[in-house]
């Protein structure tokens, strides 16, 4: 009888341990489900997505003002030149 109650002892503490894990992973699952809101991977990709825009958006208003000063620095030469 030893043996089984050596076993039932010890199915008790594994069941208590899984529940202390179950409890400690809750908060992330739900986190990660989204908790009322989108699922976590949703919204990093939205976020990702942003990003990837404003990089494209400040590129293309760098590449413009590059060009704006080069356009502006052209005419000054042109300007000083056919004066």
């Amino acid at each position: 009888m030893t043996e089984i109650d050596d076993l039932r002892k010890d199915m008790s503490r594994i069941e208590i341990k899984i529940e202390q894990v179950l409890t400690k992973i809750e908060p992330i699952s739900r986190l990660y489900r989204g908790n009322g809101k989108p699922s976590l991977d949703v919204r990093v990709s939205v976020l990702e997505n942003d990003l990837q825009d404003a990089k494209n958006t400040s590129q293309w208003a760098s590449r413009t003002a590059v060009g704006a000063l080069i356009t502006t620095a052209g005419t000054a030469l042109w300007y000083i030149l056919t004066k």
